[in-house]
């Protein structure tokens, strides 16, 4: 059985089985010593006395603080600061020119009319917006012909497969589902 008494110190509830019964513990979570009462058939009626710890002494425990790079002011409100740039390599004059097919940069010319600034596609109507992101597909504005701006080249063979795959796995669903339910007759 238990006893149920109050820390003086922190005033939490302590549960204490009856064998420590007139003995001074410590609270676990204010480190009070506490004396349990002696138990008389049930709940300890009296208070419990609180004594002064001075034979051990707790240490507070604190984190040990990082070390402080010499940077100049930190940018971030949690102190951190941003970490050094790398050094750039220096450039040639064949580096400055777009790389096609990039982000943000110029695709590939076109290959009927071989004109450039083509602009992307953002929606077609058998892939909808997905189909032309995934494929890179770009239009030129001369001519209005549309192909892949990664790769200079048509994507019509791209967008049949976008097409064709889920087509067919749509058919072989409802071909599962209408056998299931008895419609149609494996024989």
């Amino acid at each position: 059985m238990t006893l149920t008494i109050s820390c003086p110190g922190c005033n939490s509830p302590l549960q204490v089985r009856e064998e420590y019964a007139g003995q001074q513990l410590k609270c676990p979570r204010c480190a009070a010593v506490v004396s349990v009462p002696a138990a008389e058939g049930g709940q300890a009626d009296a208070a419990p006395v609180v004594l002064p710890v001075e034979a051990e002494r707790v240490e507070e425990i604190r984190p040990v603080p990082r070390a402080v790079s010499r940077q100049a002011a930190p940018d971030t409100a949690i102190g951190e600061g941003r970490p050094a740039a790398r050094p750039r390599a220096p450039r040639d004059a064949e580096d400055e020119a777009p790389r096609p097919g990039r982000r943000g940069r110029d695709y590939h010319p076109c290959p009927r009319c071989g004109s450039g600034g083509a602009t992307r596609v953002t929606w077609t109507p058998w892939g909808s917006f997905y189909g032309p992101a995934l494929l890179t597909h770009v239009r030129c504005p001369k001519c209005g012909y549309a192909y892949n701006g990664r790769t200079g080249r048509s994507n019509t063979v791209a967008a049949v497969f976008f097409v064709l795959v889920p087509l067919i796995l749509i058919l072989a669903i409802l071909f599962g589902l209408l056998v299931a339910l008895g419609v149609l007759r494996l024989r």
